[in-house]
């Protein structure tokens, strides 16, 4: 699981490259959520799910529906976001997001804020 979403978020960090070297639109046109919020939170998901103690554990058998789920949560999140960034249309270089969408992805980012700081364009190919 996590091979590919490590390999889906790079085309999703690649396509977004490309959006936004294409569009020459400043922050204060961007109605839309940024993309850059979701490929944040997306990189968050796939680091937490990638946690060496995840597939420590379940090999070791401690913990292991413990660290299962933990593990699947992350990837679901993750694939959750992916989604998100490539179903709504582009709204002057933002998401286009529905409230129930929006109000995921707020709930996400509560759960799971580590890594404030992420650069999510290290995942570019």
């Amino acid at each position: 699981y996590q091979h590919d979403a490590e390999r889906r978020l790079t085309q999703l960090v690649d396509a977004e490259t490309r959006r936004h070297r294409d569009a020459e639109i400043t922050a204060s046109q961007r109605p839309g959520v940024p993309a850059s919020r979701l490929l944040s939170q997306a990189a968050r998901e796939l680091l937490l799910a990638e946690s060496s103690d995840w597939a420590f554990q379940i090999y070791q058998g401690t913990t292991v529906q413990y660290s299962t789920r933990r593990f699947e949560s992350h990837i679901q999140r993750f694939n959750m976001i992916a989604e998100m960034l490539s179903e709504p249309p582009a709204v002057a270089g933002g998401l286009s997001l529905s409230s129930e969408q929006l109000a995921l992805l707020e709930e996400i980012e509560r759960r799971d804020n580590i890594f404030p700081e992420i650069e999510w364009r290290v995942y570019r190919s």
